[in-house]
């Protein structure tokens, strides 16, 4: 089975509390659930990195889950604004016994009134983008075809899912993301995972000050590379 996220970063316990990211539109929360059942709010272990992140854990007899944390500095790309801030999360769920159905999810918790959302996603994407409060703040995360793909390369989740492709295009697949537009949120729910094997999801969300242009600068801004997301959590003196 799949060893911890970082080992080789030293870190701080800190006590715990509910893992959540501060935004101008409020607080973004994180759930799971396994097999039907949500896990608590706060988790079992909180750790600090020296670049700033914070990995939770929840233990249990069937899976463990670890949950980073994140800042990070987004790529300019010459067309679009730059973000005031961005941050990635990573679900990584590393199974001991068979776990059916996990569901990550993450939501804008709290917002302001006024607070809209529309549809952000694209190939290989599922995002939202969300107005109030003066900003744009684009949810980003995969969708299931950006799954597979990653399961065809052998990437953070069960090679065996890449034979969920084609069910996918055809739109019978039953999993995959789920927009969730009342509670400003993105849910996964994904195929089973047998005992060893682990799965990494990556979410990422970006925001700036409202322009005077329809753009898709907080979009552009969500990177959701795995390399990106773990780069950023290391920090720069570990990277060398």
């Amino acid at each position: 089975m799949a060893g911890e996220l970082l080992p080789h970063v030293p870190r701080e316990r800190v006590p715990a509390a509910e893992p959540v990211v501060r935004t101008p539109l409020g607080p973004l929360a994180f759930a799971a659930a396994l097999d039907g059942r949500p896990r608590p709010g706060v988790p079992d272990t909180l750790w600090r990195l020296p670049s700033g992140a914070r990995i939770a854990r929840w233990a249990g007899p069937e899976a463990d889950l670890e949950l980073l944390l994140t800042a990070y500095l987004p790529e300019p790309t010459g067309f679009s604004r730059v973000v005031t801030e961005a941050w990635a999360a990573l679900w990584h769920l590393r199974a001991r016994r068979a776990v059916r159905r996990p569901a990550p999810t993450v939501r804008l918790a709290d917002p302001p009134p006024g607070t809209e959302n529309g549809y952000g996603g694209g190939q290989y994407l599922a995002a939202l983008e969300i107005t109030g409060a003066g900003h744009d703040l684009a949810l980003a995360g995969e969708d299931a075809e950006a799954i597979c793909r990653r399961a065809a390369d052998g990437t953070g989740v069960p090679a065996c899912w890449a034979g969920e492709s084609a069910a996918v295009e055809e739109h019978r697949h039953g999993w995959g993301e789920e927009y969730l537009w009342d509670r400003h949120a993105l849910r996964w729910t994904l195929p089973d995972l047998l005992p060893g094997e682990h799965l990494l999801l990556p979410v990422a969300a970006a925001w700036l000050p409202t322009g005077p242009d329809d753009d898709a600068s907080a979009r552009w801004a969500a990177d959701l590379r795995l390399e990106v997301i773990l780069a950023a959590a290391e920090g720069p003196a570990l990277r060398g």
